[in-house]
C-alpha cells in the first residue's frame, strides 16, 4: 500500500494563542505552528516539502512516498534488543489495580526470582545470533529493589559482555520508590542507569490509599523523602496513574510537584488504569483522554517537564522483532498481560523470532486510509483482547488538539 508522506498532515486550530494553526504529520512526527493569516497555502506546501526527519528512511523522504508494509517492517527489524525483565513477583505494596494479582494472570510458581546465570547465558547467545548492536534492559517486578543483589549481578556481567563487543548498553528501573536509597543508587549509576520510573497516584490522601504499603506506613511521604535525596543523581520519571477515583485530584499533585525542591530533576507523564476494577476506566472513554490532555497543558504551564514524547507514538513494542519480556520462570512474552504472546523459554534453543507480519498486514488492510494509522496502529493489543473495542480514532480527534496545544506552550516558553 503506497502512500504519500504529505497524506499524513493534520491541521488543528489552537486555543492557547487567539489565532494560530498547528500542523502535525502523524508519519514523520514533524510539527509546524503558524499564526493565522501569516501563511498562504503555497508557503505551507513549500515548508512541508523542505522537512527532513531521521525517523523516516532517507529513500522515503526523497521520493515523498511510502509503502506502509515496508515502513512497519523497518520499524520492527533493527538490531536493538529491548528486554523487560520481571525479576520476581514479590512486592512491599498492595496496589488495588496490580495486574499480577488478577485471576487471569496470576501464575502459581515456586520460582522466587529469575535465574541470573540462565538469563545471562540467554542474552549472550541472543546477542551473538542476531548481531545485536544496542541493548536496553528494564528491570520490573514486583518491586525490583527487593531483588537488588540480582540486579547488580546482572549488570556486572552485562557490562562485561557489552563492552567486549562494543554494544551500546543502558538500563532503567520501574519502582514504587519506597526502597530506593542514595547508597544503592550510587552502586547502580556506573553501569549505565538511564532513568528510574516511580508511580504516584495523586496527592497524599489519594496515593496512600490506592498504593498502600503492606506494613501500613505512608508510602507518599516515603517516596517524597527519597526523591529529595536521589534526583541529583539520576533522571526520575513520575508515572501518574489515573482512574475514576483520582482524576479530579491530579491537579493538586502537579502543584505539589511544581513546588518541590526537586522539581527541575523530574519528568511526568499520565497513564489510565484500564479495566481492572469498578473504579478503573474502560478502554476508550473520551472524558478520560480529554482530561489527560488538559493535565499535560497544566503540567507544562507549571513548568514541569514531560517524560512522554507524545508525538513519537507508533506501533506497540510487540511488533518489534527484538523486543520482549522475560518472567521469573524464564518464559519469553511479547506482552506480560497477554498469555497468547508466549514465545518460548530462555532455556530453549534460540530460533528465528516469530513474525508479526500477518497482524501488520491485517491492520494495514483495515486502516490504510486512516491519517492516524502511524500513531495508532490498531490500538493496544491487550485492550483489544478484553472486548470488542471500538476504533480509537475519536480519541485521537479529541486529544491530539490538546497535545498539540501543549507543544505550542512548550515552544512559546522556550523549552523546545
Amino acid at each position: 500500500m503506497v502512500k504519500s508522506v504529505d497524506d499524513y498532515w493534520v491541521a488543528i486550530k489552537t486555543q492557547y494563542t487567539e489565532a494560530g494553526v498547528m500542523f502535525f504529520n502523524t508519519l514523520t512526527k514533524k510539527q509546524l505552528f503558524f499564526y493565522e493569516n501569516c501563511i498562504s497555502p503555497e508557503t505551507f506546501q513549500k515548508e512541508i516539502s523542505s522537512l527532513n526527519n531521521s525517523f523516516i528512511p532517507d529513500a522515503i523522504l526523497e521520493n515523498k512516498v511510502i509503502d506502509l508494509n515496508d515502513y512497519f517492517a523497518i520499524l520492527g527489524s533493527n538490531r536493538s534488543l529491548e528486554v523487560t525483565l520481571l525479576l520476581g513477583y514479590k512486592c512491599n505494596m498492595a496496589c488495588y489495580y496490580c495486574y499480577e494479582t488478577r485471576e487471569n494472570l496470576n501464575k502459581n510458581t515456586s520460582v522466587a526470582h529469575i535465574d541470573v546465570s540462565k538469563f545471562l547465558r540467554f542474552i549472550q547467545n541472543y546477542i551473538k545470533k542476531y548481531d545485536i548492536q544496542t541493548l536496553s534492559i528494564e528491570f520490573y517486578g514486583g518491586e525490583p529493589f527487593l531483588y537488588f543483589k540480582q540486579i547488580i549481578s546482572i549488570l556486572q556481567k552485562l557490562q562485561s559482555i557489552t563492552m567486549s563487543k562494543d554494544i551500546d548498553f543502558s538500563y532503567s528501573i520501574m519502582s514504587n520508590g519506597t526502597l530506593i536509597t542514595r547508597k544503592k543508587l550510587l552502586e547502580l549509576k556506573p553501569y549505565g542507569l538511564k532513568k528510574i520510573e516511580i508511580s504516584i497516584d495523586g496527592p497524599e490522601h489519594i496515593h496512600k490509599n490506592s498504593r498502600p504499603l503492606k506494613n501500613k506506613r505512608n508510602s507518599f511521604q516515603t517516596i517524597f523523602s527519597n526523591l529529595k535525596n536521589l534526583t541529583d543523581l539520576v533522571t526520575v520519571v513520575i508515572r501518574i496513574n489515573i482512574d475514576q477515583n483520582n482524576i479530579e485530584e491530579i491537579s493538586g499533585l502537579l502543584q505539589t510537584l511544581a513546588a518541590a525542591s526537586f522539581r527541575n530533576n523530574i519528568k511526568v507523564y499520565f497513564t489510565p488504569v484500564i479495566g481492572c476494577k469498578e473504579t478503573c476506566f474502560g478502554s476508550f472513554e473520551h472524558a478520560l483522554y480529554e482530561r489527560i490532555g488538559d493535565l499535560y497543558i497544566q503540567a507544562i504551564k507549571l513548568n514541569l517537564s514531560i517524560a512522554l514524547n507524545y508525538f513519537a507514538l507508533g506501533p506497540c513494542h510487540i511488533y518489534k522483532q527484538h523486543s520482549f519480556g522475560v518472567t521469573p520462570d524464564g518464559d519469553i512474552m511479547k506482552c506480560f498481560a497477554l498469555k497468547e504472546t508466549f514465545q518460548g523459554n530462555i532455556m530453549d534453543k534460540i530460533t528465528t523470532r516469530p513474525s508479526m507480519s500477518s497482524r501488520i498486514r491485517k491492520v494495514i488492510d483495515t486502516c490504510n486510509d486512516c491519517i492516524y494509522l502511524p500513531i495508532c496502529f490498531g490500538g493496544c493489543e491487550y485492550q483489544n483482547s478484553q472486548s470488542e473495542a471500538p476504533c480509537p480514532i475519536e480519541i485521537f480527534k479529541s486529544t491530539l488538539p490538546k497535545l498539540l496545544e501543549a507543544k505550542v506552550i512548550e515552544y512559546l516558553q522556550g523549552k523546545v
